[in-house]
């Protein structure tokens, strides 16, 4: 056994182990038909090496990790002429160790869900319509998305070990919501990193997720002009889009808070308080910093940003919090597609469509710009500038001719 080892010896001692021995010598035998048979069940996948070549420990690592999924033969019939069958998904994974490799559509985890009803606990994720165990994490990337996993058998419910999107199977296209040109039905039009107008078609029964939350058909008014992305793809490679998730959020920036009755008013629009009530159980509220820690309505302060995600619902709030500030003066304008970004001091900020809609900034003007958590400007508190000058008046008295 500690002898070293060719690569026609181990190909053979593969072969031989999931049972296609007898196959091989039909084919030639040693060493010709071996490798035959390896080719054939793919056991030579990504190996470089031939004939009688050593075999080093990470050849032999690539060689069983290819035979692990290849289907044994066994022998079905005995007597004066054997005979040998291979059943689909009877592999040496399955046999000895009670794990099957499978394919299909990731369709939710508890906290995102791509159609209404799924119950799905903490460590739990659906699959087409199975309900699997998992302590992977950051898993909500493949939602959507066609996956390849492992999952034990011999577990209630199954437990997933391993799991990643499949190869040349999945397509995914974000858009930034300035650059979405129009929407209907099943077409989606926008600008591409070129410039260029392309469209994105959905196909019949796309699942369509409103920050985070499943919807039955989307209306184009809901994210037009707002803040935020889309997020399509396309699972199962025919170029037509089977999930559309619309991102759109808003910007809050903090007037007053009454916290007997758990409202947040907006500096800008104070007739529509922000509802932030966490004890209250039909609404699903996740308020936190840009470091993850919770926050509470006690911490909030005057010109303070929420960036807030809502369900079409209501129901389900994501609430992002920012006091981040950049001080400074306009040094120039950039336009594009509705967009506008500022240069302040030497620094490009990109601007949210809140602060596009409840501003007015020209160059030259100095003043202190208010960053959402995505780091873009939600506000600007005006101050001095080359051509406006502000003075406070601290008194006044007539003086007689």
């Amino acid at each position: 056994p500690d002898d070293p080892l060719t690569y026609n010896q181990a190909v053979k001692m593969l072969v031989c182990a999931l049972g296609y021995g007898v196959y091989a010598q039909t084919k030639g035998g040693y060493p010709t038909g071996y490798l035959l048979a390896a080719a054939e069940r793919r056991l030579d996948k990504n190996v470089t090496l031939k004939g009688e070549e050593w075999v080093v420990k990470s050849d032999a690592a690539l060689l069983v990790y290819n035979a692990l999924d290849t289907n044994l033969m066994e022998a079905t019939g005995f007597g004066s002429e054997t005979t040998y069958d291979v059943t689909p998904g009877n592999t040496p994974l399955s046999r000895y160790h009670k794990i099957e490799k499978r394919t299909g559509q990731v369709k939710g985890i508890k906290e995102l869900k791509l159609q209404p009803g799924l119950k799905i606990g903490t460590d739990e994720i659906v699959i087409d319509s199975t309900l699997y165990h998992t302590a992977k994490q950051g898993l909500a990337e493949l939602v959507g998305c066609s996956v390849e996993f492992y999952c034990r058998t011999d577990t209630e419910p199954e437990e997933i070990l391993s799991i990643r999107p499949r190869r040349n199977k999945n397509t995914v296209l974000t858009i930034s919501l300035d650059n979405v040109l129009s929407a209907s039905g099943m077409n989606i039009t926008y600008r591409d990193g070129e410039d260029k107008e392309r469209e994105a078609r959905l196909t019949v029964g796309t699942d369509i997720l409103y920050n985070n939350a499943p919807i039955e058909r989307y209306d184009p008014a809901d994210f037009l002009g707002q803040e935020g992305s889309l997020r399509l793809i396309d699972a199962d490679g025919d170029e037509q889009y089977d999930v559309l998730m619309i991102d759109v959020s808003k910007d809050f920036i903090v007037k007053t808070v009454d916290l007997a009755n758990c409202m947040v008013y907006d500096m800008f629009d104070p007739s529509s308080p922000l509802l932030i009530d966490r004890d209250d159980p039909q609404y699903t509220i996740t308020f936190q910093d840009g470091y993850g820690n919770d926050m509470s309505l006690e911490e909030l302060t005057e010109w303070d940003v929420l960036t807030v995600m809502k369900s079409h619902d209501g129901k389900q709030l994501k609430i992002f919090y920012s006091n981040s500030e950049a001080e400074g003066t306009v040094e120039s304008m950039e336009t594009s597609n509705g967009a506008l970004a500022l240069v302040i001091d030497g620094k490009r900020y990109e601007t949210s469509a809140s602060f596009r809609k409840n501003n007015k900034v020209s160059l030259k003007d100095t003043g202190l710009f208010i960053l959402n958590a995505n780091h873009k400007i939600a506000a600007y508190r005006r101050g001095t500038s080359e051509s406006t000058q502000l003075g406070y008046l601290i008194d006044a008295q007539a003086i007689s001719a």
